[in-house]
């Protein structure tokens, strides 16, 4: 068992997910699954806390350097290993749209099932691989580029040039909601977007999805508000976006390595989201799957299926054996999961509650509340925490929205804000991304401001200096 108390943690941010995604997810930053040249990428100590995002702050220092000092010597460097992430991605799309295709698996036996999950995981494991290769250094990165441009052309090479999904699923809908809005059937339309974009909901990796009484609602209420409109101003919007990179690119065609580093910074932010979300994506080609898979185990709701290892299940499947009841009750509450390349530790119910108030990630500063710029801008109003998709009821329009960090689903609700304030940072964070493109004065990088503020309480937000007062 790894003495979780003698690690200096760095923690990165707060996020729900389930064991089985941390457990395919973070495992791949421990072991070196593919070659990135003379790079070695893993880290040591990796894992969630009671929710938390943790690394070694030492092995995460280490790799930080390591990739910068690197990068000097060869700019390209990571833009070359994102392309080497994409067509792993690729092997894994196919993969598994293959294993959807498959709508009933009763007639597999427990190794053939056994068999796929293990080829999941090993496509899955290098896909996720590169993972964090941006966030070592984007900082760096973004300094560099500083003190070459000027700062008009900071905000368009911090836009990424490429679509989001969440902008690709907004571009779905609106275009349906045209069909809907001229009496078009759009039943075929809705049923390939359910498929395509409903994940966007299951971002803890827990087999939630949205449903077509969702999208109807939407396509409903947009088909009164001018989709057309709506549609031509999203294009037109990202087109520009392209035109104004374009243009910067051009404008320092001579400075190779500045033009290396641009590229890698505004592909890492699309990156940063692209990973994420298919990540999250997976999940819906293992339905037919894993529903099989319950039922082999004695797990009545598929779902919970979640709330064990990949390798958990394969070994229940490969032994024959059922799911301890008891272990799934406390895995439900709370769990720990850290791993050290092949060996891995778990806590889980009272005993990671117990374990998880004995460390420490941070000092909290009343007096003082200072963040990272992400989108400037001022505004004042009142607090409200968010710390997942059930506090979005408390949101009301002209709030402060304050959570450990936004994600795709928080779309909704962002919109109805004044300004955002996150616990994490950088600017390849999905708070960063969002607030640019709805344009929503936020600061990042607040530690503890969710333990600071609290709902009600009147603030403002000063995003020109990166400063949160109460007032």
């Amino acid at each position: 068992m790894i003495d979780l108390s003698k690690i200096n943690w760095h923690y990165v941010h707060t996020r729900q997910r389930s064991l089985w995604y941390v457990h395919v997810v973070f495992r791949s930053f421990a072991i070196q699954s593919v070659k990135m040249e003379n790079i070695k990428y893993w880290m040591r100590h990796v894992g969630a806390i009671d929710n938390k995002v943790v690394f070694s702050k030492k092995d995460w220092q280490e790799m930080q350097n390591r990739l910068w000092n690197y990068l000097k010597k060869s700019p390209n460097f990571l833009y070359q290993q994102l392309s080497h992430c994409y067509k792993e991605h690729k092997q894994l799309i196919i993969f598994l749209k293959g294993v959807y295709k498959i709508k009933n698996y009763s007639s597999y036996s427990n190794k053939q099932l056994s068999r796929l999950i293990k080829d999941f995981i090993s496509r899955m494991t290098n896909f996720a691989a590169y993972a964090l290769l941006p966030l070592y250094v984007e900082d760096k990165i973004t300094d560099e580029i500083i003190k070459q441009v000027n700062n008009d052309e900071l905000s368009t090479i911090l836009s990424p040039v490429k679509n989001s999904r969440e902008l690709d699923e907004k571009i779905s809908l609106l275009k349906i909601s045209i069909k809907f809005k001229n009496n078009q059937n759009i039943e075929k339309d809705l049923e390939k977007h359910i498929f395509n974009y409903s994940w966007l909901k299951d971002t803890g990796y827990y087999g939630d999805y949205y449903n077509g009484s969702y999208y109807l609602n939407r396509i409903k209420r947009q088909a009164k508000l001018d989709p057309e409109k709506s549609l031509s101003k999203a294009q037109n919007e990202k087109n520009k976006q392209k035109e104004r990179f374009n243009k910067i690119l051009g404008k320092y065609k001579n400075k190779k390595s500045l033009i290396y580093l641009i590229k890698t910074i505004n592909e890492s932010i699309y990156f940063r989201s692209f990973r994420s979300e298919e990540f999250y994506r997976s999940g819906i080609y293992l339905m037919n799957l894993l529903k099989e898979i319950s039922k082999r185990i004695n797990i009545k709701n598929y779902k919970e299926i979640f709330n064990f290892t990949v390798f958990e299940v394969i070994s229940l499947l490969e032994e024959n054996k059922k799911v301890d009841q008891s272990l799934l009750k406390r895995r439900k509450e709370s769990f720990i999961y850290i791993t050290n390349f092949s060996q891995s530790t778990i806590y889980e119910g009272k005993e990671s509650k117990k374990i998880a108030k004995k460390i420490k990630f941070y000092t909290i500063n009343n007096k003082i509340i200072k963040g990272q710029t992400a989108y400037k801008g001022k505004a004042s109003g009142s607090a409200v925490i968010v710390n997942g998709p059930d506090d979005f009821k408390k949101v009301k329009t002209g709030n402060i929205l304050v959570a450990s960090s936004t994600q795709p689903n928080y779309l909704p609700v962002l919109k109805k804000v004044k300004a955002v304030i996150t616990e994490e940072g950088g600017v390849l964070s999905h708070a960063s991304i969002i607030s640019r493109e709805l344009k929503i004065p936020t600061i990042i990088g607040v530690k503890a401001v969710t333990k600071i503020l609290k709902d009600g309480d009147l603030v403002e937000v000063d995003a020109e200096r990166g400063i949160v007062r109460k007032i």
